[in-house]
């Protein structure tokens, strides 16, 4: 019995196999998640509007600051990590050009953060910012190396204890002593948990990190990753620089509004970027054998389940965002119900791309994608800077 669990659930046999595995454990993890954001709506209702939204500014402002501590070696790593003839080299490189980054993005963040952020203690933000960027990009990292080699019951093991400890200490401050600044320390203690369970289950690769580092493979992680990093960061760019912009042209109130609707977007997020990663592995293994039918297949099938999922919830949060709002926030949150369903609309296109841009990768055709992201990018900025300070969340 334990050998046929170990043989279904441990290991890496058939494509069809390893997709199930990656999937059911992916979805595993999603049970911890669901504390993890129960918690944060609890922060969101407990906070207010206005400290929440300082909380949700500091870490808008980690997201946006930590696409420069990655600049596309994630995405490469998930994808080369299973390439036995080049693994431990490949993982080596990345990780050394990752801590560069890591550090370099620190002290870019010490500079510039104080400039822009407008926030009560934000010299204490700034430090705990800084502690965020690092732990999480190293554990982000370890995670995308164990995702390329299909460990994905390692990668739950480590988001059920980011998710565990936050929802566990999380609550015990909102019971006691609620405030931004308080919640946001438990929020670091958890991310240190989770990349110390991280760092724990990669130690071995770890450990030959400083004798498997090749220049060739640099300069050629080099080459392939510039249009994912480029494309990343205009993504990236287009999760983050709302809630940036928000800061400066209105008020914390107004993050917190805006920032409790896209918690909820982020939630529905989970269900096609479950799918997503867990037909990942099993989609660059497809495409190197050539076999375009079995591709077209599997594509066909997981972008069809994802608008299967994505309309109903849409049709859904369309009619009931006034009181999805009211039950989850309060009262005091339903003037965000209006931008939330206008980030509704926004899934009918971002759900289905989580699939297209994962094929994209899976052919190394990252470059061709290049334009299209930075033009919408731009666009979204400049359209901020004209419609957010007339129109506040709505723009």
């Amino acid at each position: 019995m334990m050998r046929k669990f170990e043989n279904l659930f441990l290991q890496n046999g058939s494509l069809k196999q390893t997709m199930f595995k990656n999937i059911f454990w992916l979805m595993l993890s999603q049970v911890s998640r669901i504390l993890r954001t129960i918690t944060l709506l609890y922060a969101a209702r407990i906070l207010g509007a206005t400290e929440y939204g300082t909380f949700s500014y500091v870490i808008g402002m980690v997201g946006l600051f930590s696409i420069f501590a990655d600049l596309g070696l994630s995405p490469l790593l998930v994808r080369e990590a299973g390439n036995p003839n080049k693994e431990k080299e490949y993982f080596a490189t990345s990780f050394l050009m990752k801590i560069t980054l890591v550090g370099l993005t620190s002290v870019i963040f010490y500079f510039f953060a104080p400039l822009v952020m407008n926030v009560p203690m934000k010299n204490y933000f700034v430090v705990l910012a800084i502690i965020l960027i690092v732990v999480d990009n190293v554990r982000d990292f370890i995670v995308a190396y164990l995702r390329g080699l299909g460990k994905m019951e390692r990668e739950t093991l480590i988001a059920t204890t980011l998710n565990c400890s936050l929802a566990i200490f999380g609550f015990i401050v909102l019971l006691s002593n609620p405030s931004a600044k308080d919640f946001f320390l438990i929020y670091i203690i958890s991310s240190i948990l989770a990349t110390f369970v991280a760092i724990v289950l990669a130690r071995k690769a770890l450990l030959l990190v400083f004798n498997s580092f090749r220049k060739t493979i640099a300069w050629e992680i080099l080459q392939n990753a510039w249009p994912i990093a480029l494309s990343g960061t205009f993504g990236v760019v287009m999760l983050n620089i709302d809630i940036f912009m928000l800061g400066i042209y209105r008020t914390a109130g107004e993050i917190g509004l805006y920032s409790a609707g896209q918690k909820i977007i982020q939630i529905v997020y989970i269900i096609p970027s479950l799918l997503a990663s867990g037909v990942f592995p099993t989609l660059t293994s497809i495409v190197k054998t050539g076999n375009v039918e079995h591709e077209r297949n599997l594509n066909e099938k997981s972008i069809s389940a994802i608008f299967l999922f994505t309309l109903p919830v849409v049709a859904g949060g369309l009619v009931l965002a006034e009181s999805i709002f009211k039950l989850l926030f309060g009262h005091d949150y339903t003037a965000g119900a209006p931008a939330f369903m206008l980030l509704l609309l926004h899934t009918l296109i971002l759900f289905p791309g989580i699939m297209i841009s994962s094929l994209v990768l899976a052919h190394n055709k990252q470059r061709k994608m290049f334009k299209y992201v930075m033009l919408a990018s731009l666009s979204n900025v400049v359209l901020n800077y004209l419609l957010i300070p007339k129109i506040g969340i709505m723009g």
